[in-house]
């Protein structure tokens, strides 16, 4: 059985290396075959250091923009090519229509139809650190089912 594993550093605080690098906050620990021993490697480069950009609007949908929450992105700069939502009840009558804003600006809109998913692609949206989002909805079903508890996502 292979034992060997990676390991994040949180913290070089915690670290004991018997290796000669120097560990830094955020580097994980890969086994070295030839040295027989682990050894810190900093994060790959590449999409793999930036976290998720999504959001959760819980209840009953209503037209309009929603800044609560809004949620700031922390992370290396990506390209987001994908947006998704999808409804845990979804609206009946009419279409439910969403856009997702960056820093105020709509990116696209996901157009659910009368189903709980919907996902738009294709997109080369840059985003960066404090980058800002939010939604806005734009259509929401026919009252009395206008679908509800809204969970977003924009994606590489």
């Amino acid at each position: 059985m292979n034992c060997k594993q990676r390991h994040l550093i949180l913290s070089t605080s915690h670290v004991d290396s018997e290796s000669t690098a120097t560990p830094s906050d955020g580097d994980h620990l890969e086994w070295d075959d030839a040295l027989e021993l682990w050894t810190p490697k900093p994060p790959a480069a590449g999409g793999l250091t930036h976290a998720p950009i999504g959001g959760y609007f819980p209840g009953v949908l209503s037209m309009g923009i929603k800044t609560t929450p809004q949620t700031v992105y922390e992370g290396d700069d990506f390209t987001l090519t994908k947006l998704r939502c999808r409804l845990a009840v979804a609206g009946a009558g009419a279409d439910v229509k969403v856009k997702i804003r960056r820093n105020g600006t709509s990116m696209g809109e996901v157009n659910l139809g009368t189903t709980q998913d919907g996902t738009v692609t294709g997109l080369t949206v840059a985003v960066s650190a404090g980058d800002y989002f939010d939604i806005e909805i734009t259509g929401i079903g026919s009252s009395p089912n206008q679908g509800s508890d809204l969970v977003w996502l924009g994606a590489p």
